[in-house]
């Protein structure tokens, strides 16, 4: 006997193409009082599911780096004991043999994509037969299985080669707005009304289904000019930067484009048990939005192409003739849409708040972490210099890649070295760009870091100057990471003791405990002093006016790298106490240094950097106020 149900939220999907698209339906039903929610919308990333990926994807993709295999072979997939790591560390042949394995999901990776690499690794290592063993296994491998999805999807949306799949998820673990589209679905979420993306949806099933956006398609790859990825004859991936075949294997594209999104389409429209909702509209081509004739939803629905309204209207009407489907509406963007007679009434009622707080102060945090509580408008401009002698080097990329790209350098190469300019880097220089995705000449970037190699750091009236050339390699620590633990902290604590320092701007109210942790860019020694230093790539002008002191202040104080400085003093001044035995701050600790690379010049000793030597008193109280020890 058939049995009548309430339809109720959870009952009804709404299928999307892309997590925004999830995120404005999530709003709107939210703001009309309907309880919804996006099927794994986000902290997904940061996740300890999301760390042990990106630590495996780093390996499979530098598999000449046994460091990162086995590092690798640490996270939870592979279900190795301390143990058991220990032994295969001291068997040779077991270990070469995952090493070999490595090497076939890198070369897999490149010809076959993404996600026909994973899924090989993640059956020939039984990784969820592993996992599945586990305490929470559902939420660990749900977390996973979306993981792999959003990383698919960002690697067939923007054509990402390995290295540059692998840089986007290190952002995405340390960048905070990924929170706004990607958040983990809640058990008290189970009565909501479900968004889901079509790629999310392969395999589910609901009662009710709504596909509002079959008829969008991207118009990016049809006209774009520079590269185009797809197969050849013998389904190998191909990269195509421009050859005679461009326009031939962009066709191809399109054409492949076109086959995955009619099994998009198919996989939407199956998903629903009672009834489907499908909605055409008439879309115009406008960036970055193709005309909607062009969408795998047009194709089925008008193979013969485009159709003026009218014809459109008499067309859907013949489709009702001779298949299953109701035609509820249809409207031209003129005509005001009333409710459809005996269409079904639903009531949906939002969720009560249950009133508990997840909320802890414990935490892992960092500068960059604490800087986002800064109560300022960041990225405050700095006026630039009209006139005047200019930069040594002017004409240099902006943005963080470029800082990438120095930092790398600054970090791998020998500063004497690099001072005498004897040495040929330009094949590194071109693989860093490339691998940041930099547009910059060798001979530019080559200039820069001798310029930085060479330029005294200090005034030159100061004792006991020097420039990185002149400081002992063996004495350098370079990306010297720290961790260690945070007492029970407010920010109103700090802003207490660094009130007046023109480069730190207050921090807004959080109360935290946990650790703090973070890399210091250079660590090095010279003359019986150690010193901090941080690279920093920032534009401030053309003109070396654009470096002087009082507008190294301003930038300092933009982005509040004096709460970095005063991070890392106290993590250095730690560190020599417990390296030292008669370590007095007095006579050890030298001074911070921040170098704007862009305004030093070697003939101008200190140009182009900033720098202090921190009270020591207000150290000792900082290390107070974060956990230190009383007694100094």
């Amino acid at each position: 006997t058939e049995q009548e149900l309430l339809l109720a939220p959870h009952d009804i999907a709404i299928l999307v193409r892309s997590h925004r698209q999830a995120e404005a339906y999530r709003q709107a039903l939210t703001a009309a009082g309907i309880p919804a929610v996006v099927a794994s919308r986000a902290s997904v990333f940061h996740t300890g599911e999301c760390r042990h990926l990106l630590l495996l994807l780093q390996a499979i993709a530098n598999p000449g780096d046994m460091v990162k295999l086995r590092t690798s072979l640490t996270i939870p997939w592979f279900g190795f004991t301390g143990n058991d790591l220990y032994e295969l560390w001291r068997d040779e042949e077991r270990l070469n043999q995952l090493h070999s394995r490595f090497i076939d999901y890198h070369q897999r990776w490149r010809e076959q994509g993404f996600l026909a690499m994973i899924s090989r690794l993640l059956v020939s290592e039984e990784v969820l037969v592993t996992l599945a063993a586990g305490r929470f296994a559902e939420r660990v491998i749900a977390n996973i299985n979306h993981l792999l999805e959003l990383v698919q999807e960002e690697e067939s949306t923007e054509n990402l080669g390995m290295s540059q799949v692998v840089q986007w998820l290190l952002q995405m673990t340390s960048d905070d707005s990924a929170t706004d589209n990607t958040e983990l679905l809640l058990e008290s979420d189970e009565e909501a009304v479900r968004i889901v993306t079509m790629h999310g949806a392969k395999g589910l099933e609901y009662p009710v289904v709504f596909c509002p956006f079959l008829w969008y398609r991207s118009d990016r790859l049809s006209g774009e000019k520079h590269q185009i990825s797809g197969h050849d004859d013998d389904h190998r991936m191909v990269v195509d930067l421009g050859s005679p075949r461009f326009l031939q294997r962009r066709d191809k594209a399109v054409g492949e484009q076109m086959a995955e999104d009619l099994r998009l389409l198919y996989v939407a429209i199956t998903r629903a048990k009672i009834r489907c909702y499908v909605m055409w509209a008439d879309v115009k081509p406008h960036i970055p939005v193709a005309d909607s004739f062009q969408s795998a939803l047009g194709y089925l629905l008008f193979p013969g192409g485009a159709l003026p309204y009218q014809e459109q209207q008499e067309h859907l009407q013949e489709v009702l003739q001779y298949n299953p489907v109701q035609l509820l509406t249809i409207a031209a963007f003129d005509t005001p849409v009333t409710p459809i007679a005996g269409a079904i009434s639903l009531e949906l009622h939002s969720l009560v708040a249950s009133g508990r707080s997840l909320y802890t102060d414990w935490q892992m945090s960092s500068y960059s972490a604490m800087a986002m509580l800064s109560e300022y408008e960041q990225e405050a401009e700095v006026a630039a210099s009209s006139a005047g002698r200019l930069v040594l080097v002017p004409g240099l990329p902006m943005g963080a890649s470029f800082g990438n790209v120095i930092h790398d350098l600054l970090d791998e190469l020998v500063f004497a070295m690099i001072a005498q300019g004897k040495q040929d880097n330009t094949t590194l220089l071109r693989q860093k760009c490339l691998h940041y995705g930099v547009v910059a000449e060798p001979e530019g970037i080559g200039k820069l870091l001798e310029q930085v190699a060479t330029t005294l750091l200090l005034p030159a009236s100061s004792t006991d100057n020097f420039s990185l050339a002149m400081v002992d390699e063996r004495r350098c620590l370079k990306e010297m990471g720290f961790y260690f633990h945070l007492g029970l902290l407010a920010t109103e604590r700090i802003n207490e003791i660094l009130r007046g320092e023109p480069t730190v701007v207050p921090l807004a109210h959080r109360t935290m405990r946990g650790y703090l942790t973070g890399f210091i860019d250079l660590v090095c020694e010279f003359a019986g002093k150690y010193y901090i230093l941080d690279y920093k790539t920032n534009f401030l002008g053309d003109a070396l006016a654009d470096y002087q002191a009082d507008k190294l202040v301003a930038a300092m104080q933009s982005h509040n790298y004096g709460l970095q400085y005063w991070i890392y003093t106290l993590v250095l001044h730690r560190h020599l106490q417990n390296r030292i035995d008669d370590y007095r701050y007095d006579d050890h600790f030298g001074g911070v240094m921040y170098l704007f690379v862009r305004g030093m010049a070697p003939d101008i000793p200190g140009s182009g950097v900033f720098a202090t030597l921190p009270d020591h008193e207000k150290v000792l109280a900082l290390d107070r106020a974060i956990g230190g020890h009383e007694d100094e």
